[in-house]
């Protein structure tokens, strides 16, 4: 009879097979990683679709106005830009970005150079004020994570940055843009961020940003940080400049933002990329 000796793997084809499973992991962990990321920028792109949408409508059903960043003024009355067009769209979650996070966290320090300021990918109702800054009561979005272009003509300080000549992110200067007096320049409101414009303000919609993925500063238990998530009020809350401010774009999709123009197409930029041009809605020429 025929004598048949049972074989196991060796040690040495044992190791083999785990380095090849370990080489294969290597390789297609990032790919995966790279797909998940992609399918979050693409949700994000969505959002701001269907919040684009609903700005649209409100405009239509307004005389063709632009939601201003919020009706009326603190207490009961005050409503936000979110909670206010949230009736076109009726989803919450359409304010919230899929890699957003509700938990503080260092900021990115090739976007914002103090490193050890805390800020939030969203933010959710604190004490008295809604995720959207709205007071509880009238609060319709709990949680938010988008900030809109709301960089007025002249108050807080708003161009600061540019008319002092400060270098942007791109590597250029912007001599003689904008001025408070008889060259005023703004994002989609006015003299103050309460200000309403309307559509025919806009010389360039589809050139003009008006809403990107933001971040808010860091605030304790009890202080509200909704307000300061749903505007971006000066020129170095954008991506073109470094300072850690209570609100800025936020480069959270593999180091870039999801936007939202004006004409209602979103699109995806990589962080520090932008000109002053894209924040006005005035005639202007970046080069």
């Amino acid at each position: 009879m025929l004598n048949f000796r049972k074989r196991g793997f060796t040690l040495i084809e044992l190791l083999v097979v785990i380095a090849i499973i370990a080489i294969l992991a290597a390789i297609l962990f990032p790919v995966f990683q790279s797909v998940r990321e992609n399918a979050r920028r693409t949700a994000c792109l969505s959002n701001m679709k269907q919040i684009g949408t609903a700005i649209t409508i409100y405009s239509q059903d307004y005389d063709e106005l632009i939601v201003p960043s919020q009706n009326g003024s603190s207490g009961v009355n005050l409503v936000s830009w979110p909670s206010m067009i949230q009736q076109y769209i009726k989803n919450a979650d359409v304010f919230v970005c899929p890699d957003g996070s509700d938990k503080a966290q260092a900021a990115d320090s090739t976007q914002v150079a103090a490193s050890t300021k805390l800020y939030l990918g969203t933010t959710s109702a604190v004490g008295a004020s809604g995720g959207d800054g709205s007071d509880t009561v009238r609060s319709l979005v709990p949680r938010l994570s988008y900030s809109r272009n709301l960089i007025p003509t002249t108050n807080g300080g708003a161009w600061d940055a540019i008319i002092a000549n400060r270098v942007c992110n791109n590597g250029k200067t912007y001599p003689g843009f904008v001025n408070y007096t008889t060259n005023l320049k703004s994002g989609w409101v006015g003299i103050g961020t309460t200000t309403a414009r309307s559509l025919a303000d806009v010389v360039d919609p589809a050139g003009t940003i008006h809403i990107v993925d933001g971040q808010a500063g860091f605030a304790p238990p009890g202080i509200p940080f909704g307000s300061s998530m749903r505007g971006l009020q000066q020129d170095v809350r954008t991506d073109m400049f470094n300072d850690a401010t209570f609100s800025k774009v936020a480069g959270r999709h593999r180091g870039g933002f999801v936007i939202l123009w004006g004409d209602g197409h979103s699109s995806y930029k990589k962080w520090g990329s932008t000109n002053p041009c894209m924040w006005t809605i005035q005639d202007d020429q970046c080069n």
